[in-house]
């Protein structure tokens, strides 16, 4: 085999590697969240201070 082919065989390797690393990653990740805060704009702080009072 040529150097380019053993070149472009471990570069692929690496690369099928790395996805699938990041998948791993990704998914312990999520695992271990608890609260699903993305994409919300409200903040969490008891609600007390932003509540009507009853007239």
């Amino acid at each position: 085999m040529s150097h380019s082919t053993v070149y472009r065989i471990c570069l692929l390797i690496v690369v099928i590697l790395t996805i699938i690393g990041g998948i791993f990653y990704y998914v312990n990740y999520m695992e271990s969240q608890v609260d699903v805060t993305e994409g919300t704009l409200v903040m969490e702080d008891g609600g007390e201070r932003w509540q009507r009072p009853y007239i």
